[in-house]
């Protein structure tokens, strides 16, 4: 049995208003139930009438015409193409019916179905047929002298159709905000919303404040933004919101001007807001931090400056208070003891907060926000997972101590894992960690100046594997990029990016996970 590559099927229901007048099919072969495949027992020719009202086709140029002798009340029929069936591509398949009308007989749709494919079987059915009515099908080809087979039947199982459910599409939206590096609002500059894809679903220009925005978005499907400039340097925040309003996901920068949302699960799960220069404090051993930011409800975007925020104990006496700065930010410093509340004096309908606690590593261990406020005002902080928060110090540890990888056996066809290569979370941006390493690599390769390596990127399995793709793509040229910019002649570098193929550990803890996100190298040269 040959193996059916697409097989795209149709129901439409009949409607008058679909019918065309003065047909005229001179040349339609006729097909019984039952009709077997001949290979390329068909050809396309130009179509001596095409005035069809059709859901797909328009205007045809080429084709050919069937007339299907139904015995039943369903009938399928199927346009054979590839290996020794034929040439044609991207069949498109009319299904018409005759009608009579005052003004006459007429033409009137059934359904249609438009393909996409050059080998396989394509095919087109429906149900609720007359063996007492004349039918006719329509095979239409971009191209004169196509070659194809047919084969038709009323033995087969039809698709069921799937009903509109009655409730409501669940619907999210993109806010953004575009500025320069100096913090002011860029106006018309274009952003492409893309799908999983990167093909293009809209576009929009940014208003006077620097924002622009998509609404009406699939809840079930992946987006990705790209800013149509040439500039770098912005300064992009760009938020995914759900159908009640909250932030579903955080933009992080997967490639050049090209945004994604939930790459990198971990920590951004849980911190939708806050992101992690937010919170790099100088927090000494012993201590904590506490980092937050009060922005608009509606786009998350626009900080609430002079918000006044309070540190208390557990007795509720202020012990220090701050007010949040022009991006809505404010932080504390306090002492190892978890015995204080804070408190933030804002409008709740108009404003949303999220507070962190970080360590002397700024890594998060702790989050709440506007949902987890009491009636008293005080905010009710949630444990972030352990295994996670513990993974994230490891990795800042590790980089503090300054583990080096072995450049010391370079030879042909040897990988070698970068061992202190860290990103922003989900990003193909370069923590300043990472330059140490790449100094290193770089003082190697303009030692061993014949040397010439091809740099991979790896992602784990979590979120969209196209934008993994993507990602580790950019990670590995973010690499190659560094090594150019310290003298390592590019003619000597290549890159590629893997995404979450050929894991180094298990996907199903985080310290695997954590393994399998790494860029490493190979000498090809």
């Amino acid at each position: 049995m040959r193996t059916i590559f697409s097989t795209l099927l149709a129901l439409f229901i009949l409607s008058s208003a679909s019918a065309q007048m003065d047909y005229q099919i001179d040349d339609a072969r006729k097909v019984k139930m039952g009709y077997k495949p001949f290979p390329k027992d068909m050809q396309t020719q130009a179509l001596t009438w095409n005035a069809l009202e059709s859901s797909c086709v328009q205007a045809p140029s080429f084709g050919a015409w069937f007339e299907l002798q139904v015995k039943s009340d369903k009938a399928k029929f199927n346009v054979h193409t590839g290996g020794n069936m034929g040439n044609i591509e991207d069949p498109m398949i009319y299904l018409g019916k005759v009608v009579e009308t005052k003004s006459g007989r007429s033409i009137q749709e059934v359904c249609c179905v438009e393909h996409s494919g050059n080998d396989g079987i394509y095919s087109i059915e429906s149900t609720g047929l007359s063996k007492d009515e004349t039918y006719y099908v329509l095979v239409v080809s971009t191209e004169e002298k196509s070659r194809f087979a047919i084969s038709s039947t009323d033995d087969f199982e039809p698709l069921k159709r799937v009903e509109k459910k009655e409730t409501a599409s669940v619907l999210h939206k993109i806010f953004g905000r575009v500025l320069d590096k100096e913090g002011k609002e860029q106006v018309d500059v274009k952003v492409s919303l893309l799908d999983e894809s990167q093909q293009l679903v809209a576009s929009a220009l940014t208003n006077a404040q620097g924002v622009f925005n998509f609404e009406k978005l699939d809840a079930d499907q992946v987006y990705m933004t790209r800013i149509e400039s040439e500039d770098t340097e912005f300064e992009v925040a760009m938020f995914l919101i759900d159908e009640k309003g909250s932030i579903k996901s955080q933009s992080t920068r997967i490639g050049d001007q090209l945004y994604g949302f939930g790459v990198d699960k971990g920590l951004a799960e849980f911190i939708k807001l806050l992101a992690p220069k937010d919170y790099s404090l100088k927090v000494s051993s012993g201590k904590k931090g506490i980092v937050g930011r009060v922005v608009d409800k509606q786009t998350f975007l626009f900080g609430r400056s002079g918000v006044e925020v309070g540190l208390y104990n557990k007795e509720r006496q202020l012990m220090s208070s701050s007010f949040t700065d022009k991006n809505g930010i404010f932080s504390f410093v306090v002492m190892e003891s978890d015995n204080w509340d804070i408190k933030v004096t804002s409008d709740l309908e108009k404003d949303f907060t999220e507070i962190v606690i970080v360590d002397e590593f700024n890594v998060p261990s702790n989050v709440a926000n506007s949902e987890d406020m009491g009636a008293d005002g005080f905010f009710e902080f949630a444990s972030l997972p352990q295994e996670l928060v513990e993974m994230k110090r490891m990795e800042v540890k590790d980089t503090r101590m300054q583990l080096p990888s072995n450049f010391g056996d370079m030879s042909v066809g040897k990988s070698i894992v970068l061992q202190n290569i860290l990103f922003a979370y989900g990003s193909a941006d370069l923590l300043e960690s990472s330059f140490e390493e790449l100094d290193r690599l770089s003082a190697q390769l303009q030692k061993m100046t014949s040397v010439k390596i091809e740099v991979f990127g790896y992602t784990d399995n979590q979120g969209s594997s196209t934008m993994n793709q993507i990602l580790s793509e950019n990670r590995a040229k973010a690499v190659v990029d560094y090594l150019i910019g310290k003298g390592v002649g590019p003619n000597r570098m290549t890159f590629k990016g893997l995404g979450e193929s050929d894991p180094i550990a298990s996907n199903e803890t985080e310290e695997g996970r954590k393994k399998n996100r790494r860029v490493e190298f190979k000498v090809v040269d």
